[in-house]
């Protein structure tokens, strides 16, 4: 039903159709729709052809980097930084996902180890720069506390768990009943008393 309503209906005929859009293309939709990655890939491909916006390449890449094909999701989150100034946080964001992502199940190396620093350094840039401070927050509190599983004894674990804690309380202050914050708060606070 999704492939038959992009492919039938015109961007013209939906109303704010920038705003539809943000959700029309959404990996995690996608995602349930299209099971096989190359089902999902042929979907992205032709949407392109309508809608070549940085955005769907990025909602493309984080649903193959879902599908767990890493290579092939790094080319299209290179192809939408390159459709947009490297400052963009939303894209930034999405790059520093796939990157822990692709190396979180790999074997523990020291190598790996700076992968998944470099994106957790990517997501402070992120929360610093941006406006999105909550979307970022629970981002980087989620890869925290999967950084802590991997690497519990790294120095870095502990910092990553206290910055988290701290965002989500600041973050918290505004969102008061986002019931995903204050879990994630919680599973932050468990794991560095843990440590």
């Amino acid at each position: 039903m999704l492939d038959v309503f992009h492919s039938e209906v015109s961007p013209t005929k939906i109303g704010r159709y920038d705003v539809f859009k943000r959700g029309a293309y959404d990996a995690r939709l996608v995602g349930k729709a299209f099971p096989k990655w190359e089902e999902g890939l042929a979907f992205y491909q032709r949407a392109f052809l309508r809608d070549s916006s940085y955005s769907l390449k990025q909602q493309g890449a984080l649903y193959l980097a879902g599908k767990n094909n890493y290579e092939m999701a790094f080319s299209w989150i290179d192809e939408a930084r390159g459709m947009t100034n490297r400052n963009n946080s939303a894209i930034r964001n999405s790059y520093a996902v796939i990157l822990f992502s692709a190396n979180y199940q790999k074997q523990s190396t020291p190598e790996v180890m700076g992968s998944m620093d470099e994106s957790m350094s990517i997501l402070r840039r992120c929360y610093d720069e941006d406006h999105r401070k909550v979307y970022h927050a629970k981002v980087f509190a989620d890869q925290a506390l999967k950084y802590c599983k991997k690497f519990p004894d790294s120095s870095y674990a502990k910092e990553y768990l206290e910055s988290s804690e701290h965002w989500l309380e600041a973050e918290l202050q505004s969102r008061i009943g986002d019931r995903r914050m204050v879990q994630l708060r919680q599973q932050v606070i468990r794991a560095r008393q843990a440590l």
